[in-house]
């Protein structure tokens, strides 16, 4: 089945990123694509993000600032109110590539034919070093899910699949993301891979501190058990190690 033109929902979340917001802001600002609905939810920052946020208002659709019980809650709450036919979740120390990122995307899309999920790679940057990685996970498994997940800023989600699937899990601090992509996996969901750097990944977010390290794999682990029968985990488990000992 193909797919036109959707109207695409970016989805920031946001808390004291006064240092970072504005690069976000300006990136999604810059797209060439048409068919854009911006949403901001913030939680209340106290840094001056809400003035960078209004100063840049005109490109904002909507504007959320209140309390939120994490990350997750936030991202549920700019999910509850889009209006386009896919999400995406543009954290506020992420930013687009450059300005055709959407634009190749839908084209991407449009090639490929419709789907539930699509996803393409990003770029992993260290501020500190100042290096750079490409990451491109190329494909959707069993496997991939239990060794890793896909990007999450480079995911277009279909709407409607993310409502059918309750959005994400606010029980969880760090791997909602990942428990999502692991149950659309399970439920039949379609994954089709985008061949298009879509966003750049700063180092240095919640999840990529070693503080949380530790939360991450034990959330992971918990929505892996939750959603595979346990001979399936072990199954996987075995197959992991099989390919760091054979590099295949």
């Amino acid at each position: 089945m193909s797919i036109t033109t959707p109207t695409l929902s970016i989805i920031t979340v946001s808390f004291n990123a006064a240092t970072s917001i504005a690069k976000t802001l300006a990136s999604v600002a810059a797209q060439t694509y048409p068919k854009i609905e911006y949403i901001v939810v913030d939680g209340g920052s106290t840094d001056g993000t809400l003035a960078i946020l209004e100063a840049s208002r005109s490109a904002i659709d909507i504007l959320i600032s209140e309390p939120d019980t994490g990350i997750y809650n936030a991202m549920n709450k700019g999910a509850a109110v889009a209006n386009g036919e896919y999400l995406l979740f543009l954290n506020a120390d992420d930013y687009f590539f450059d300005a055709e990122v959407l634009a190749r995307a839908v084209r991407e899309m449009q090639r490929l034919g419709l789907s539930d999920i699509y996803f393409g790679d990003v770029q992993i940057f260290d501020p500190v070093s100042g290096k750079a990685s490409i990451w491109q996970p190329r494909r959707v498994s069993a496997e991939s899910l239990y060794r890793s997940t896909i990007p999450h800023p480079a995911s277009f989600i279909s709407k409607a699949v993310f409502s059918e699937l309750s959005g994400y899990d606010e029980s969880m601090k760090i791997s909602a993301d990942h428990d999502f992509f692991v149950r659309a996996f399970v439920s039949n969901k379609s994954f089709k891979y985008l061949n298009t750097l879509v966003a750049v990944f700063s180092l240095g977010g919640v999840s990529t501190t070693s503080k949380f390290k530790q939360l991450m794999f034990e959330e992971r682990k918990r929505s892996i058990q939750s959603n595979f029968s346990s001979w399936e985990c072990l199954l996987l488990s075995f197959r992991v190690r099989l390919r760091k000992i054979f590099y295949f």
